[in-house]
């Protein structure tokens, strides 16, 4: 299936295609010092049975499983791929309340990802733990900074130009 949002982007990339992740790994393997966060997603694990996938994974990752993070909301997942592999793990969460908290302190991940959105709106402080927070849905400069305070090491956003934009704009203030 393409990815090329004709809607957002024009018909210049109408028909461009995702890589394998084949693909991916030997880009993977010639850029040094990069790490991929790995996605297993939900419907993969739905179609085909969470068995094969995350063998398929973890063998096709394996030349590059040291600069990886495997990534998923599914929390039994990631628990079987920490120990078949190792590798460094973020969960996803889809809920931030007091049993999520438990399960990611039993986790313990290297990350743990949020929909900015789905936080409550005080300001209190991320849980702290041993992972490092990244909070995603982020659209602006202001927010980005206000989730750094909160403890988010990491932002993702869509909006990679604007936000770059407006952080070259206020280093050249500073």
């Amino acid at each position: 299936m393409p990815f090329g949002e004709v809607s957002r982007l024009g018909h210049a990339h109408a028909f461009t295609f995702p890589p394998s992740l084949a693909q991916a790994v030997d880009a993977l393997a010639g850029w040094d010092g990069v790490t991929a966060f790995v996605e297993v997603k939900r419907a993969s694990l739905r179609r085909f049975g969470r068995e094969i996938v995350l063998r398929r994974v973890a063998q096709v990752l394996q030349p590059v499983l040291d600069r990886c993070v495997l990534i998923s909301f599914d929390l039994p997942s990631l628990q079987i791929l920490r120990q078949m592999t190792g590798a460094r793990i973020g969960w996803v969460l889809t809920q931030y309340d007091a049993e999520a908290r438990q399960q990611a302190t039993d986790l313990a991940p290297q990350f743990l990802f949020a929909n900015l959105e789905r936080l409550p709106a005080e300001r209190e402080p991320l849980w702290a733990g041993p992972w490092d927070w990244a909070l995603y849905e982020v659209r602006d400069l202001k927010t980005a900074k206000a989730c750094h305070e909160r403890g988010a090491k990491f932002v993702e956003t869509m909006a990679v130009r604007g936000l770059l934009h407006a952080y070259a704009e206020a280093h050249r203030q500073w």
